[in-house]
């Protein structure tokens, strides 16, 4: 255990999500101005989407709370967070896991595989704890506000926290221990973890759609009345597909009381048993799935061509292959980058697909919505689908060690962003299409709503990306051993991520705003969005190129 505890500090030490946790750092005084200046600048980003967040829960509680049901909205929260979890999980795992540096470092080590195994998992365990407290802390704290709980709810809230991520992350480690040990008999290793993490996330996803009622399946009188008066009625139609979210839930509300603790028993069974079953694979299969997987098959009598770094748009082009190479032959990349943009779309196909029924309404409502309301509507999500992926609040992070080549190559700096900007570009417009797809497949969307909220869209992407790439200029995280770390774990792409929203928030609220007290008709509100992003996009541009130079020669490796 001692083993494990002091792997598990040094793991936190260089794989912490939050560099500036880690441990004091000196700051000169300009730079301490400019922290306090951007803390002050993500409050006043952060503030409206909490506000949004609350005014969510408040809402959906006073609509629950009449019928008995308002438990519900506790183990939706849980089953959204263990579901994100274990597919999200999955990156976290086989990165910190499996590709991460310091594995070079452990292997020749006096460790057992198992003791590595379990300083990792609880490496991750403690990253996902930060990631996940915003989303669900907030709700546990503002429910037991409005329902006027009792003590007993809120000593249990920090150890009903921590239970949260144990089973989901537990899940993902042996399914993933058992792929990459699969995956190690192949000498095309690299394809393989992306097309094993694509199976292990539709092996998640699609279990939650498959169940699809029967006509004959509406309730009858003796289960509606059940339903009602039972305060558990909703909490178990939601937390069906995975019961740890009922268990957490029951013991949540009833604690230690006769109505809980055969979940609690069932909790701690299984837990338990997945902890066990974790050491036993990790003990036999750990080693054995990682030997040789840094390793790099190459293809006999295939010459490699070189980079062409003569003048003018050849420099951009290069550079553009050399992002796009460098991001498709790394697996962490190209999963958080490019299958982070077709997740959204991908994931609303499934949804619509399987449940159909159920999302009637909103594909009726998108049919008589008004076509430059539809085009608003489409244009949030386009930007959602291309826009979460982090190419270019990363852009620099990603070179790690090795940036000293683009401070060394004969190519400008104005140059390497603008071949850093297409590539960012071409990988948000992968989600856009993907969204554009779906969209046309799934719902009657008439043609020109499609194109106007294509050109937001477009627009709105280009903007964000020149925003992304000011963050990361500004100070790009590049000492790191895991590649989860230079994307996922990146401050920068959080700060994006963070703006992307508060700027949409923003925007769709003021539009509602407008659009219900009848303050301008729609075209004036689609061209002030439009002229709003217009303006962001040259704005962010201008900047990013003139202080491009500025702050590549400030970056130290």
């Amino acid at each position: 255990m001692k083993k494990v505890l002091t792997l598990l500090k040094v793991m936190l030490k260089v794989n912490f999500l939050f560099p500036a946790l880690r441990g004091r750092t000196i700051y000169k005084k300009k730079e301490r101005i400019n922290i306090i200046i951007l803390k002050v600048i993500l409050f006043v980003i952060a503030f409206p989407l909490f506000y949004a967040y609350l005014f969510i829960i408040r809402k959906l509680f006073e609509l629950l709370q009449p019928i008995g049901q308002a438990n519900a909205l506790l183990t939706l929260g849980i089953l959204i967070t263990q579901v994100l979890i274990l597919i999200f999980g999955i990156f976290s795992i086989v990165s910190i896991f499996y590709l991460s540096k310091d594995m070079e470092l452990l292997i020749p080590l006096p460790i057992k595989p198992h003791q590595v195994i379990l300083s990792k998992y609880f490496t991750v365990l403690v990253n996902e704890y930060f990631v996940i407290a915003p989303f669900i802390l907030p709700l546990f704290i503002y429910y037991g506000i409005l329902a006027n709980v009792e003590v007993g709810y809120w000593l249990r809230l920090p150890f009903v926290f921590l239970f949260i991520p144990i089973i989901p992350l537990a899940i993902t480690s042996l399914l993933v221990v058992v792929m990459m040990r699969l995956i190690n008999f192949s000498k095309h290793k690299d394809k393989l973890i992306i097309i094993g993490s694509l199976l292990m996330m539709l092996l998640i996803i699609i279990p939650q759609f498959l169940a699809k009622p029967s006509e004959n399946s509406g309730l009858n009188n003796e289960q509606v009345v059940n339903f009602f008066t039972s305060n558990d009625g909703l909490v178990k139609m939601i937390g069906n597909k995975f019961p740890p979210a009922i268990w957490i839930t029951r013991s949540f509300i009833y604690g230690f009381s006769n109505n809980a603790y055969i979940d609690q028993i069932l909790f701690y069974t299984i837990s338990v048993l997945l902890f066990v079953s974790l050491i036993l694979l990790g003990e036999k299969l750990f080693y054995k799935g990682l030997i040789g997987i840094n390793e790099i098959s190459v293809t006999p009598h295939k010459r490699i061509k070189p980079l062409p770094f003569s003048d003018g748009a050849h420099q951009v082009s290069s550079i553009f292959l050399r992002e796009l190479r460098m991001m498709n032959r790394t697996p962490m990349f190209l999963l958080n980058g490019v299958i982070s943009s077709l997740f959204i779309p991908v994931f609303m196909f499934f949804i619509i697909i399987f449940k159909t029924g159920e999302f009637g309404f909103f594909i009726s409502a998108m049919e008589k919505e008004n076509l430059l309301m539809t085009s608003l509507y489409l244009a949030a999500f386009f930007i959602l689908c291309g826009g979460l992926n982090g190419t270019s609040a990363s852009s620099f992070s990603r070179e790690g060690k090795y940036f000293w080549i683009s401070k060394v190559i004969p190519v400008s700096y104005i140059t390497q962003i603008k071949g850093k900007f297409l590539h960012a570009l071409a990988v948000s417009s992968l989600g856009i299409i993907g969204g554009a797809i779906v969209t046309l497949i799934l719902f009657k969307i008439n043609l020109i709503s499609l194109l106007l909220g294509l050109l937001i869209a477009i627009i709105g992407t280009i903007a964000f990306i020149a925003i992304g790439f000011s963050l990361d200029s500004r100070k790009p995280l590049l000492d790191w051993i895991s590649y989860q770390k230079a994307m996922k774990q990146n401050m920068n792409v959080f700060f994006h991520i963070l703006i992307e929203f508060a700027i949409l928030f923003c925007l769709g609220y003021s539009t509602v705003i407008a659009v219900n007290k009848k303050i301008a008709p729609l075209y004036i509100i689609y061209l002030f969005i439009l002229i709003f992003f217009i303006l962001l996009a040259i704005i962010a541009i201008l900047y990013l190129l003139k202080t491009v130079e500025k702050k590549y020669t400030k970056i130290e490796i």
